[in-house]
């Protein structure tokens, strides 16, 4: 399937007249991998990709360039951001602003007159470069593509974890949030380390206190409530309702590096 998707409005797909599905549309059963971060001001051109998207079965979340990353990424989670390269400047500034918060794979379309700035695109931080017009199944092959190389990256690179509100970097010991260093005492890092390794599984408590503490003392809940207490209070945006240790009062403790929106109130 060929995609006209130069500067006039593209034919991408055929629509019933006067409806117009919303540009920005969220689902909870969305399939991994499959919400999309489209930011660009051509509004024909994001409608037109929208549709196309939805129409295979991505959920995406349309934003203009002017948007407020930190707070974008945090609300969108996205799998992927699709960026529309209109104005080399305002792009770069956009992929720098989203770089210096997250990285999630980054894909940029441009018009093939914007093939010069392909290098200082990729070099800003893009994962690839798309000229128009473009297919939609070589767009398709294209996110997925960049979406396995990022959760490679993310399974591969567990020395450093980074999310919306501060980073780790376990092999250097150092945390930080916007406010600057944070300083974790051992312990706290060694249950950062558990369960960072566990890649997003709950932990239970038992294996967490045996692994930290050891075997004597892996009936001591008391010593996770504190510690995490700690934990939270240092990088949690808001520690009374966790967003990454979170507890399933069932089981243990899980880390998310990219946790829901809305996440319910926890408490270890």
């Amino acid at each position: 399937m060929s995609l006209d998707t130069g500067s006039t409005t593209p034919a991408l797909v055929a629509r019933s007249p006067g409806r117009r599905p919303p540009a920005t549309r969220r689902s909870a059963s969305v399939e991994v991998d499959r919400r999309v971060l489209l930011v660009g001001d051509d509004e024909d051109f994001v409608h037109a990709l929208t549709v196309n998207l939805e129409a295979r079965g991505y959920v995406v979340d349309a934003k203009g360039s002017e948007l407020d990353a930190p707070a974008t990424l945090d609300a969108v989670r996205p799998d992927l951001v699709l960026l529309d390269l209109r104005d080399a400047p305002t792009a770069l500034a956009v992929i720098r602003t989203l770089r210096e918060h997250s990285r999630v794979p980054l894909v940029v379309v441009a018009d093939a007159t914007a093939r010069d700035h392909q290098v200082v695109v990729l070099d800003a931080g893009a994962d690839d470069f798309i000229t128009k017009p473009f297919g939609l199944e070589e767009v398709l092959a294209r996110l997925r593509a960049a979406v396995r190389r990022g959760r490679q990256e993310h399974r591969t690179h567990r020395h450093r974890v980074i999310t919306a509100h501060f980073s780790l970097d376990l092999t250097n010991r150092l945390a930080e949030t916007p406010a600057g260093v944070v300083h974790l005492t051992p312990k706290e890092w060694a249950i950062v380390d558990v369960l960072v390794a566990a890649d997003g599984r709950v932990v239970p408590r038992r294996d967490l206190l045996e692994q930290v503490w050891g075997p004597a003392r892996a009936d001591r809940s008391n010593y996770l409530r504190v510690y995490l207490a700690q934990l939270r209070k240092k990088l949690e945006p808001e520690p009374s309702h966790p967003r990454y240790f979170v507890t399933d009062p069932r089981v243990g403790i899980q880390f998310d590096p990219t946790p829901p929106a809305s996440p319910d109130p926890a408490a270890a």
